[in-house]
């Protein structure tokens, strides 16, 4: 074999032998695991409230249902699951009712404070415009409320489990439409005994704006 034909050959392997590992190096550097995005979400919405204590010939003492406002944050443990963190607040009339007569006869306000587990499916199409995601929250957390009657208040804040399901609406990648229906289920203890509840649900139906980033 000619010299100029070794020295050719010699060129080419070493040329290939130092092209080898830089290819190695683009290619590991492609690689990369997605845990998905962080979320903020305020929303807003109607919460419907169990009676904290019930009488005889149907008098009750409840909190009227009205409007919740409140906010949730998510952390990625991958693209389909989240870490949920969330605070609300609720302010309504204390009612107390007999005969199937009412009364306003104080206020409470409630904050709602959550930590949960989020499943969201993957977006499905919708027409060309918009996607869908169905989505799953289950947690636990606290109820804090306080109750006001003619100048007399009772605290409580008890433990409260809850769950709920949603839809995201995307409209851009980072933006989306939250709308979701949840229960808070627990007791309310009040400090002063003005009453010792049994099991209560608070059924939220809110709307919020989903944004990640």
């Amino acid at each position: 074999m000619s010299r100029p034909i070794v020295a050719a050959l010699s060129l080419a392997a070493g040329l290939t032998l130092a092209a080898a590992p830089a290819q190695a190096q683009q290619r590991s550097s492609n690689i990369f695991v997605n845990r998905g995005q962080m979320e903020l979400t305020p929303y807003a919405g109607y919460i419907f409230t169990s009676h904290f204590a019930s009488g005889p010939l149907t008098s009750s003492l409840g909190t009227a249902n009205g409007a919740v406002y409140g906010a949730q944050i998510a952390l990625p443990l991958s693209p389909n699951a989240s870490l949920v963190g969330g605070v609300g607040y609720s302010s309504a009339d204390l009612r107390a009712q007999a005969f199937g007569f009412g009364a306003n006869v104080g206020t409470s306000v409630a904050w709602i404070y959550e930590g949960d587990l989020q499943l969201r499916a993957a977006p499905q199409a919708q027409g060309t415009m918009m996607g869908f995601a169905p989505l799953l929250q289950v947690g636990a957390g606290a109820i804090h409320r306080n109750v006001t009657v003619a100048g007399f208040s009772a605290t409580a804040t008890d433990f409260a489990i809850n769950g709920g399901v949603g839809v995201d609406f995307t409209v851009t990648p980072g933006l989306a439409l939250r709308v979701m229906a949840k229960d808070y289920i627990g007791k309310a203890t009040f400090d002063s005994g003005i009453a010792q509840t049994g099991t209560l649900n608070n059924v939220a139906l809110d709307a919020g704006v989903r944004f990640s980033f």
